[in-house]
């Protein structure tokens, strides 16, 4: 029970650190490739990452889209940033849990 309320615990304050700002430029960019315009979308994700250096779904979005043009490269480049901002992630999780001796 007690693991179940800190589990709780740490992803309600991941929903809390999520911005409204962040929301709302991840949505005009999946609007944005949703309308099929993929340059504009990689240029929206981008802008995404670069004020939210810590935004998975920018990360992983530009992974998708760069694979899906045959951009290997950069795709592989995207896959490992998301990759470390899920390490980092769970690292900070842990490190709270530590804290409160759990």
């Amino acid at each position: 029970m007690r693991i179940a309320i800190v589990i709780f615990f740490c992803l309600g304050a991941f929903n809390i650190s999520f911005s409204q700002d962040k929301i709302d430029l991840l949505v005009k960019s999946e609007k944005i490739l949703l309308a099929g315009d993929t340059a504009r979308a990689v240029a929206a994700f981008s802008e995404t990452l670069r004020l939210f250096p810590q935004s998975f779904s920018a990360a992983l979005r530009l992974a998708e889209i760069t694979f899906v043009q045959k951009d290997y490269f950069r795709a592989i480049q995207y896959s490992n940033i998301a990759n470390d901002i899920a390490e980092n992630f769970v690292e900070s999780k842990k490190r709270s849990l530590n804290i409160l001796g759990l």
